[in-house]
């Protein structure tokens, strides 16, 4: 939770955060096919505040797969979960993957469906591209082809 003031995620979007340069993959697990995560660095915080996009997937498995998180001071504000388990809304309705999950100013947490076909997803970029969009991130990334799979 951001100590006293601190912007929330979305006092910084409006002073606009930045995704610039992404770092390699790294294996959670030493073994092929094991969890492997990339991290975005997103520009525009301040000195106190850390704010990046993580993308977790298991090398091997056909699309869609994995997560997309930003991440917030430690929390995870906006995450594009395209399968694992389905998370319940605000209203306590299961919600299954793919699915949009989100941090409301507020604080509360929300959960909707996403139509990956709808949403032109076809691939890891367009989905990591399309979760920065909709927690409103510019995008600036170049050369990330080359670190996906």
């Amino acid at each position: 939770m951001p100590g006293a003031g601190s912007r929330t995620f979305q006092q910084a979007v409006r002073d606009g955060l930045v995704a610039r340069t992404a770092s390699g993959w790294q294996r959670f697990t030493p073994h092929p096919g094991g969890p492997c995560k990339l991290r975005i660095d997103v520009e525009g915080t301040q000195e106190s505040e850390t704010c990046f996009i993580e993308v977790v997937v298991r090398s091997g498995e056909s699309w869609p797969h994995g997560s997309i998180s930003v991440i917030w001071n430690g929390e995870r504000v906006f995450g594009l979960d395209l399968d694992g388990p389905a998370h319940r809304n605000r209203n306590g309705i299961p919600i299954p993957t793919p699915h949009l999950q989100q941090l409301d100013e507020d604080g509360t947490k929300d959960v909707v469906p996403v139509d990956v076909r709808q949403e032109a997803i076809d691939n890891l970029e367009t989905a990591i591209r399309w979760l920065a969009r909709q927690a409103g991130i510019a995008w600036e990334v170049e050369a990330l082809q080359n670190l996906l799979f």
